[in-house]
């Protein structure tokens, strides 16, 4: 059987960073990481060596790993084709909505969203502190990415 490549996919405010530990616990040359560029400019599939782009190889499975926005970007935009799929903290949905409940409500993704609008840094560092990281956000936010992933994160 050939050994599955994992690929992570970080959520709204993180960076593929998070995923550095659990990808140095797997096997060299087993795991990539999709940065979805909230802390600067995207390097869509980060190998190894961060900021390279690795290709997708053909001839083995794939193992989709996505953490809350990273889980829904890839049931939304199904980037790629996947063998398997783990969702860390995951949904089809975020928002309530019809059919759709319980769920976070709209209005709380509302707020969030004309907040962000004249405090991009500021929402974040106080998303990444409920969601219990202490360590505020990397300087180089991309405020327009990060603005249409929490627009999304309501839509979606």
């Amino acid at each position: 059987m050939t050994a599955p490549l994992f690929v992570f996919v970080h959520g709204w405010g993180f960076g593929p960073g998070v995923w550095d530990a659990v990808r140095d616990a797997l096997p060299d040359g087993e795991s990539v990481a999709v940065d979805l560029g909230f802390h600067g400019p995207s390097t869509p599939f980060l190998g190894r060596e961060r900021g390279t782009q690795t290709p997708w190889p053909r001839s083995r499975p794939i193992v989709a790993v996505g953490h809350s926005f990273g889980a829904l970007w890839l049931l939304h935009e199904r980037p790629f084709a996947w063998d398997g799929l783990v969702l860390v903290n995951g949904f089809p949905r975020f928002t309530e909505g019809d059919g759709f409940a319980p769920a976070t409500p709209r209005r709380v993704l509302d707020r969030m969203i004309a907040r962000f609008d004249t405090a991009p840094e500021a929402v974040t560092a106080d998303f990444l502190r409920r969601c219990g990281c202490e360590a505020p956000p990397p300087a180089a936010l991309d405020a327009a990415r990060l603005g249409g992933a929490l627009r999304a994160l309501r839509d979606w």
